[in-house]
């Protein structure tokens, strides 16, 4: 058998949607703001920034206008105004953990790293419960190699929050790479248990049971993983590997030919290349396809 494929996902966090804080804001702004939200809430984003430039330009020094204009900006990809946005508001608010922690995130996407890790750690600093700069803040030293660090902030934040899905998730991650199998599982299963529609983690989470030996509960998740997202490639190939595992080979053969058909030719090429050496070989052995029940 060849080695399981581990992709590690990063959690992060997308334009949030709350009620307009109790700060001053004149009339007129806030009405915006909340005409702003209502089209956040139907997607409709474009429509909502405009609604939150009018709101900017009723109240310059509404600090939540330039927060709300920013998430914005940054759903439709336009990252340098978010940016501004983003600190403009920090500028009229120093203290507000929100808006340290959009900015952080904001500067970490442009590649800002260290000025990131600054208003990161400023946010925690300011309200030591903001569990997602902690998160992202764990992420940030993983990346740079800092994995001790990564793990607690990561712990930090789960003892903070004990359902955050994003903490769970990311400490589960460095625990797979560091084959913490048993540790790992924990991870997931509260991964899974606080948001069960989410793919990637299902399919880590089968990952790990697959590697405990518990092929079962390994095709139960990674099943389910597919079923949430039927183009999730990686998913079949270990779904492939699991049924390999337990002597069902042609139906390992069926799972080896849906991820072929659902990888991308060119960036799984190595991958596409061992699941059809893995079709010809079983396929050599007598075991054709076989269309799982």
């Amino acid at each position: 058998m060849k080695c399981l494929r581990i992709l590690l996902s990063v959690v992060l966090f997308g334009v949030i949607v709350s009620a307009v804080p109790a700060v001053s804001i004149n009339a007129s702004a806030q009405s915006y703001i909340k005409k702003g939200m209502e089209y956040e809430r139907y997607g409709e984003i474009k429509k909502a920034a405009r609604m939150y430039e009018k709101a900017v330009k009723a109240d310059p020094r509404s600090y939540y206008a330039h927060q709300r204009l920013g998430s914005a900006y940054r759903a439709f990809d336009k990252p340098k105004k978010a940016l501004r946005s983003y600190e403009k508001a920090v500028s009229l608010a120093p203290e507000d953990p929100n808006g340290l922690f959009y900015l952080g995130r904001m500067q970490w996407e442009m590649g800002n790293v260290a000025q990131a890790k600054k208003t990161l750690a400023k946010a925690v600093e300011v309200d030591p419960g903001r569990v997602d700069s902690m998160v992202l803040l764990a992420v940030i030293k993983k990346n740079e190699g800092d994995v001790e660090e990564a793990v607690r902030l990561l712990q930090k934040a789960i003892k903070v929050d004990p359902n955050s899905f994003a903490a769970h998730v990311n400490l589960g991650n460095i625990l797979i790479e560091r084959a913490l199998w048993d540790d790992a599982l924990k991870e997931f299963r509260e991964a899974v248990r606080i948001d069960p529609h989410q793919p990637e983690s299902r399919r880590n989470l089968g990952l790990v049971y697959m590697r405990l030996g518990k092929l079962e509960l390994a095709i139960k998740h990674l099943t389910a993983a597919i079923n949430m997202d039927p183009q999730y490639a990686i998913a079949y190939y270990n779904l492939a590997e699991a049924y390999e595992l337990k002597k069902l080979n042609g139906q390992a053969v069926w799972y080896y030919r849906k991820y072929i058909e659902t990888s991308d030719a060119e960036t799984d090429s190595k991958w596409r290349l061992m699941a059809n050496e893995r079709i010809t070989e079983l396929e050599a052995a007598g075991f054709a396809a076989d269309v799982p029940k």
